[in-house]
């Protein structure tokens, strides 16, 4: 069963809310992303230039595209790809997918990213 931080520590989720603070489930991934367009143009100094750093992370996987024969894991720049695509969590802090509960979503979401370019850029 999922439990709130609010619960486990016997607090009121409006004590949370009022202060601005997300109550995550403690044993269950909350399934939220970070839209990268929030990125841009953001002042705040720890995140001033994560929008061109997530930019050029993912312009560096365009040029492999075209190199891929067959989209499975025997080819050898499919496989890069989908290396790339399988970005890791930063512990504790509940967003993305679980390894246990939605790993199936998450290959499932990586393998159809891929898919989506056209053939043309294949």
């Amino acid at each position: 069963m999922a439990i709130h931080y609010s619960q486990y520590f016997n607090l009121l989720h409006q004590d949370f809310v009022s202060k601005g603070v997300y109550n995550a489930f403690l044993d269950k991934d909350s399934l939220l992303h970070v839209d990268p367009l929030l990125l841009k143009g953001c002042l705040i100094p720890e995140f001033k230039e994560s929008y061109e750093k997530f930019l050029c992370y993912f312009q560096q996987l365009i040029p492999l595209v075209r190199f891929v024969k067959e989209p499975n894991a025997k080819d050898l720049f499919f496989k890069q790809i989908i290396k790339k695509f399988t970005l890791r969590e930063i512990s504790n802090t509940g967003l993305g997918f679980s390894c246990k509960n939605y790993a199936k979503i998450s290959r499932i979401a990586k393998n159809e990213l891929f898919m989506s370019f056209s053939p043309q850029q294949r």
